[in-house]
């Protein structure tokens, strides 16, 4: 509701001698009243701290008056010994003005006031003085070097009135004797620029037939069976009274018109009420608009300077998103007979915890589709496709656990009390309790929400499932399924044909991503000339898991044919080496590493470790195998380079089968040296 506008005094030299204790004023009350220390009202100002700029021809202005608001102070500069505004010399003083007009006030004008003294006495006496003219030049626009000209300068606004307004209806309910009732929420939002008053609402509601308040309802007739009231309020938005008179016919406005009823800019405010009403024969489809108004000036009457005819929803600005009420699809109320019920289900996003475990939030959304409250309403979910429920321990490959289940979401008269904390997908299927007092009105629509967190078995990356919903007609405290169905994927039971009819029945999919990935990195220590000819140098293997999921049947070769050949019985001749047996130095985060391999020589025996049960790498984790090499160079022979492989499966069966593989890197980081988490480098280690 508010505006900024920045303004330019320029001020310049005529006369024939130099000017001193200069200064400009600028009275802004015609924005209204000064306030700069709270948010705006309308009739209200703020000011921006002026500045100086635009210096020239030897002008000197030291100091704008930071403490100017246009109207306790209205001086825009500070007179200062050495200023001095030279003939011809210029100068500017810019500042900005913040302002949220009266209702319908449009048009602004304003000027400054310049002065100068030939005389520099601290005080400004007004030798000269002019009254600012409308532009950038003090000499207007016939150049003629006298400042005679004297025009205000105007500020002119758009105020755009705009309001939008849907109307929403509820879950129809059958009440048994040939009426219906239906709720109604009308949404009224200010899209324009301008706060709107003299708020209303107008409903016609001769679409359900005449009006009937004194006796039992005949067919073609109806009553306002509730309301109208206010309901949510936001944005600031404030209606006093609803109109308790309101009958849809003879008196079809919602509201009183209260002093101090505002819609302020992107405000909503709700009106609600209810009918009930006796269908003609044969007649199931009703259709009603409500008509919205509000003004920009506030005198008790609706003049209707913003008006819209109420789009079917919540939301006045329909479905596009645009900021412009310009739909108008009325609001449509429909009756069917039978009971049905749908449901659906509908998987969130996948988490990796990281562990070899995913979370996978579900919600379940059921519907009622038929003409009668539901009762003994029930779902229930086997979980068995994620495996065998633990809810104690930590989880193992192949098993789950649940969160208990909690409603998130309940229509206009839906109550279902009590989630079934039992509810382990296994044992315990049903998601909720039977409780006195539970219903599923007509179209009314309950969401239950609950997280999976399971290890998949080795391999198994894609899982389906399906709940079950039910409701009864009669309240019994026990499911006998009157009306139930298989969910579908998705939130909404009816799928995606919108028929009315849930016949749909999709399982509903979780797919996950199994990456085994693991990295080696191998690091030469220092060699040591062991004055005989032969050299001893200790390698360093270091494994780690980059993968989401644990590794088993971790192994890491190494061929050691570059040093020569193996000769474990006597003195190493040149072309020969030896190996220590090789120890687990380190192991992190949980891996756990059995046995080394105490016959590997890198030749006819190359792995490191020996394959033990239970021998596991899990996510991040990293183990170090340790082993020197002592070797006698063939002549000539001076460098040497080697490469390590390690592996891991994603199962456990004690052969390694090589789902993750990687050539060593040089170095003690497996991801060398980019830190990307991928294990891609593959340089040999140089000794």
């Amino acid at each position: 509701g508010t505006f900024t506008v920045p303004f330019s005094v320029a001020i310049e030299n005529f006369g024939n001698a130099p000017l001193f204790d200069l200064q400009v004023t600028d009275d802004l009350a015609s924005f209204g009243t000064y306030n700069g220390t709270t948010a705006l009202s309308q009739g209200e100002y703020a000011v921006s701290s002026p500045s100086i700029a635009g210096l020239a021809g030897g002008t000197v202005l030291s100091s704008a008056n930071a403490s100017f608001d246009g109207s306790a102070d209205t001086q825009l500069l500070v007179v200062t010994p050495g200023d001095v505004l030279p003939v011809g010399g210029t100068g500017q003083i810019s500042f900005a003005v913040t302002f949220y007009p009266s209702g319908g006030a449009s048009s602004f004008s304003n000027q400054a006031v310049a002065s100068g003294d030939l005389t520099q006495d601290g005080n400004p006496d007004g030798d000269t003085t002019d009254l600012s003219t409308d532009g950038a030049d003090p000499d207007g626009t016939d150049a003629d070097d006298n400042p005679d000209e004297a025009t205000p300068t105007p500020v002119s606004i758009t105020l755009g009135p705009v309001i939008g307004a849907a109307k929403q209806a509820g879950a129809v309910s059958d009440n048994g004797d040939g009426t219906f009732t239906v709720s109604f929420t009308v949404t009224i939002e200010n899209f324009g620029n301008a706060p709107l008053f003299d708020l209303q609402v107008s409903d016609d509601l001769a679409s359900f037939g005449s009006f009937n308040g004194a006796t039992a309802l005949a067919q073609g007739e109806y009553v306002v069976s509730s309301g109208p009231v206010v309901g949510s309020l936001n944005g600031g938005a404030a209606i006093g009274a609803a109109n308790t008179g309101y009958n849809g016919e003879s008196d079809q406005e919602l509201l009183l018109v209260s002093p101090g009823d505002v819609l302020p800019i992107g405000a909503t405010a709700q009106i609600q009420f209810e009918i009930t009403f006796y269908p003609t024969g044969g007649n199931t489809l009703f259709v009603n608009q409500a008509v919205a108004s509000g003004d920009l000036v506030e005198n008790g009457s609706s003049d209707g300077d913003a008006t819209d005819n109420s789009t079917s929803g919540a939301d006045p600005d329909g479905a596009d998103g645009d900021d412009n009420p310009d739909e108008g699809d009325p609001t449509t109320v429909s009756i069917t007979f039978g009971p049905s019920i749908g449901a659906a289900k509908q998987a969130g996003t996948v988490v990796d915890n990281g562990n070899g475990t995913f979370s996978v939030p579900f919600t379940v959304s059921i519907e009622n589709f038929g003409n009668a409250p539901l009762f003994d309403i029930q779902v229930s979910d086997a979980l068995t496709s994620f495996g065998s429920y633990n809810g104690t321990t930590a989880l193992s490959q192949g098993e789950y656990s649940v969160t208990s289940p909690v409603v998130v979401g309940l229509s206009a008269g839906a109550i279902l009390a009590g989630p079934n904390a039992s509810f382990d997908g296994e044992s315990v299927s049903e998601l909720l309790v039977p409780t006195a007092g539970d219903v599923l009105p007509v179209s009314g629509t309950a969401q239950i929400s609950f997280t999976v967190t399971f290890f998949p078995s080795a391999g198994n990356t894609s899982f389906v499932n399906q709940a079950i919903a039910s409701g009864d007609l009669v309240e019994d405290g026990t499911p006998d399924g009157d009306a139930t169905d298989l969910s579908t994927d998705g939130a909404d039971p009816d799928g995606s044909d919108a028929d009315g009819i849930p016949d749909e029945s999709d399982p509903t999919p979780v797919s996950v991503a199994i990456n085994p990935l693991v990295g080696a990195a191998k690091m030469a220590g220092p060699v040591v000339d062991n004055g005989d000819g032969s050299f001893t140098v200790p390698f360093s293997i270091v494994i780690e898991n980059f993968g989401n999921a644990p590794l088993f049947d971790i192994q890491s070769t190494d061929d050691l044919g570059s040093f020569g050949a193996f000769n474990g019985v006597g003195p190493l001749a040149p072309g020969e080496y030896v190996v220590s047996a090789p120890v687990i130095l380190n192991a992190t985060a949980g891996a756990v590493i059995g046995a080394i391999n105490t016959s590997f020589d890198g030749e006819s025996d190359m792995a490191l470790l020996s394959l033990t049960a239970g021998d596991l790498l899990p996510i991040g984790a990293t183990v170090t195998v340790d082993f020197g090499v002592t070797f006698f160079p063939a002549a000539t022979v001076s460098s040497f380079v080697n490469q390590a492989t390690v592996a891991g499966d994603l199962v456990e069966n004690g052969t390694v089968d090589g789902d993750a593989t990687d050539l060593s890197t040089d170095g003690t980081d497996p991801d060398g040296t980019d830190a990307d988490g991928i294990p891609d480098e593959a340089d040999p280690t140089p000794v």
